[in-house]
């Protein structure tokens, strides 16, 4: 089991297995995800810096992030969800999300991709039908965090006759004009770059437990 001494804490394994949020996946649905790690020696006097983690469910097809110890963030780099579970991905980002700041993180951070044909993944190169992140994690607190995917986003949604959204997890709203605009976005949308902030009074710890 690995475990060692970082900027003056003990980290273990279980550490890291908990900021997958696959913990939820046992408790919830007794499942047990397989876990690999691969670690990055960083500088003097600090051991490892980053590792790159893969995990292994039943409920998901790929599942790939990073942690960085040296900058306390998280990297969701590919994950995709098998279609066993509905919202499955709630469970574990919630999970994810708790153990994270408990653990002092910053941020979690992805790339919400689109792509409607076959792509190959530069992980383990097989190969995704197609990816539809950009209509999923804006529902679980993921922002767009880049001035200008903002204001492309909000050019689309006045261009579309929704210019009430301002923001990514509007058009999962119950109004009329959110349903229009989740319409627009499933067939317009673009891939972006989401970041979660694991403040509690933060607008994506809201957005995630729907107090926002």
């Amino acid at each position: 089991m690995l475990s060692f001494w970082y900027k003056g804490r003990l980290w273990t394994e279980e550490d890291l297995k908990q900021l997958t949020g696959i913990k939820a996946l046992n408790l919830m649905f007794d499942d047990d995800p397989g876990f690999r790690i691969q670690a990055f020696f960083g500088k003097p006097p600090y051991v490892y810096d980053d590792f790159n983690i893969k995990v292994t469910s039943k409920y998901f097809t790929h599942f790939y992030m990073r942690i960085s110890l040296f900058s306390m963030r998280i990297e969701n780099l590919l994950i995709v969800s098998s279609g066993a579970k509905q919202y499955i991905m709630e469970y574990c980002i919630k999970e994810q999300v708790e153990s994270a700041i408990k653990l002092n993180f910053s941020t979690i951070e992805l790339i919400a991709e689109r792509s409607d044909k076959p792509v190959r993944t530069i992980y383990d190169s097989a190969k995704i039908d197609f990816m539809n992140g950009y209509k999923v994690w804006g529902r679980y607190g993921f922002v767009m965090y880049l001035s200008s995917r903002k204001q492309r986003f909000q050019n689309l949604m006045h261009d579309k006759d929704c210019s009430d959204i301002n923001a990514i997890h509007e058009i999962y709203g119950k109004s009329t004009q959110a349903k229009r605009a989740k319409a627009v976005w499933n067939i317009d949308g673009f891939s972006w770059e989401g970041r979660f902030d694991l403040k509690k009074e933060s607008d994506s710890y809201r957005i995630l437990y729907k107090t926002i």
